[in-house]
C-alpha cells in the first residue's frame, strides 16, 4: 500500500489542484465582471422594488467605512485560516471562484435598482466599479460567508459569522442591497461550501484507497 498521506493525494499532485483553483478562481471572477458589465450596457431600465424588511428600517449612510471594514474583515480572516491546521488555499480560491461564477448567473437575469432611498451614486465613496444599482446575491456579503463557513475553529467561526452580520446589518441600513440579495448571498455561500467539503472527503477517501 502507499504511504502518500490521504491529505496530499486526495485530487492529484499540488501544482496541478492550484492551477485548476486558479482556473476557478480567475474564470469566476471573470464571469462576475463580465455579467455585471453586460447588465450596466443593455439593462434598460434598474427599477426599485419592494421590501417589507428594508422599508422599514432608518438610513444610516455607511458607504464611507464598508470598504473598510471589508478589508478589515478580509485581514483578521487570513491572520485565522493561515494558522489553521488544515488550511488549504488552493481549495479554497477554487470555492471562491465557483461562488462568484454561481453569482454571474443572476446577474444578467435580475438587474433591479438600488432601493428606495439609499444615497444616489454619484455621492456614494466606494471603489466598486458597479454601484449604481442593485444585484442579487450580494458578492461582498456572500463572500464574507464563504469565508466565514471554511473555519474549522468554532469560536473562530461564530465570530467572523457575527462580524459577517454586522456588515449585513450596515448594508440593509446603508440601504445598499436588498434582503433578498444578502439571503442568495449566504445560501449560495453556503451550498458552495458543503459542495466543497463533499468533493474535499470524497478526495480523502480515493486517496486513502490508491494503492
Amino acid at each position: 500500500m502507499s504511504t502518500t498521506p490521504a491529505s496530499s493525494s486526495r485530487t492529484g499532485p499540488a501544482w496541478r489542484r492550484s492551477l485548476v483553483a486558479l482556473a476557478k478562481l480567475v474564470g469566476g471572477l471573470l464571469l462576475n465582471v463580465v455579467a455585471l458589465a453586460l447588465a450596466d450596457r443593455h439593462a434598460r431600465t434598474f427599477p426599485s422594488v419592494p421590501d417589507i424588511v428594508l422599508d422599514r428600517l432608518p438610513f444610516v449612510d455607511l458607504y464611507a467605512y464598508g470598504d473598510i471594514y471589508l478589508g478589515l474583515f478580509a485581514l483578521g480572516f487570513l491572520a485565522i485560516y493561515a494558522r489553521q491546521r488544515d488550511a488549504d488555499l488552493a481549495h479554497l480560491l477554487g470555492l471562491v471562484g465557483v461562488f462568484y461564477g454561481l453569482r454571474a448567473l443572476f446577474l444578467l437575469t435580475l438587474p433591479i435598482g438600488a432601493p428606495a432611498g439609499s444615497t444616489h451614486a454619484d455621492l456614494r465613496y466606494s471603489v466598486y466599479p458597479y454601484a449604481t444599482h442593485s444585484y442579487f446575491p450580494s458578492g461582498h456579503f456572500g463572500l464574507m460567508c464563504l469565508l466565514s463557513f471554511t473555519v474549522a475553529n468554532t469560536p473562530q467561526r461564530r465570530a467572523l459569522l457575527l462580524a459577517t452580520l454586522v456588515f449585513g446589518a450596515g448594508t440593509l441600513l446603508t440601504k445598499a442591497h436588498y434582503t433578498a440579495d444578502l439571503l442568495g448571498g449566504v445560501l449560495i455561500a453556503y451550498a458552495v461550501h458543503v459542495w466543497g467539503e463533499r468533493q474535499r472527503a470524497g478526495g480523502s477517501r480515493s486517496g486513502a484507497a490508491r494503492p
